[in-house]
């Protein structure tokens, strides 16, 4: 069936498709995750006290450092903070299978080689099973802006559409808290507050370790007068 005639193209836009479709059960997909993402569009009020907000803290590897030229997700990691409280017996882990090789320099650094994503879920498969976990929660990154320009390209590819989530960046906010830092590694932030470092640049273990950092950064903030969402942007504004 040529899915490119100007009708078909219509028909699937309208969400009609032919009995028997072998794409049926991808526009099914399609349809939950578009709808999945238009409702987390509703986000919590800027004014919800930080304890009260439901944070998923993200990590992930990748083969490179630009989607935009081909690199992909290799493992994806990911911890509730809920009431101030790490989840931790709701941690997320998933190798992905990328359809490039992953160059030797990033298995020297995570440790992921093609042996470990050989029989790994595909981005569509494991952003499937992630996405359920998304639902209704702020996310926090150790430098958001990868993890995010990654994301949004998987997300765009796989489906079409983004993520809508608020989004914080654990690394911007250690730079507001310690301004007199010259640089602001998460190996470095990690020791000032005393939490161990184990599993680094691995997706789940760095997730793990800033979801505890964060669990510790709401305290800071709060002695900070820091409350709410609305209170920690005025405060990152003025760094």
């Amino acid at each position: 069936m040529n899915w490119n005639h100007p009708i078909l193209r219509w028909m699937g836009k309208k969400g009609i498709l032919p009995p028997g479709s072998i794409r049926n059960e991808n526009f099914q997909q399609e349809v939950y995750i578009r709808n999945l993402m238009k409702d987390v569009k509703n986000r919590i009020s800027l004014n919800t006290p930080l304890q009260e907000i439901h944070f998923l803290i993200i990590d992930l590897e990748t083969t490179g450092f630009r989607p935009w030229r081909g690199d992909e997700i290799i493992s994806i990691g990911s911890v509730p903070v809920i009431s101030g409280e790490v989840q931790e017996d709701q941690l997320f882990h998933s190798y992905v299978r990328p359809n490039r090789e992953i160059p030797e320099t990033i298995s020297r650094l995570t440790g992921i080689t093609m042996r470990d994503v050989e029989g790994a879920p595909s981005i569509e498969q494991a952003l499937k099973a992630w996405l359920s976990r998304v639902h209704g929660k702020t996310l926090v990154a150790y430098g958001a802006k990868h993890d995010m320009a990654f994301l949004q390209a998987a997300m765009s590819k796989c489906w079409g559409t983004r993520l809508t989530n608020r989004v914080l960046d654990g690394y911007q906010i250690a730079r507001w808290l310690h301004s007199d830092w010259v640089e602001h590694p998460l190996e470095r932030v990690l020791n000032h507050y005393g939490i161990p470092v184990h599993r680094r640049h691995t997706a789940d273990g760095d997730a793990l370790m800033t979801a505890r950092l964060w669990s510790v950064w709401i305290q800071v903030f709060k002695e900070k007068g820091i409350n709410t969402l609305e209170d920690l942007y005025v405060a990152l504004s003025h760094k």
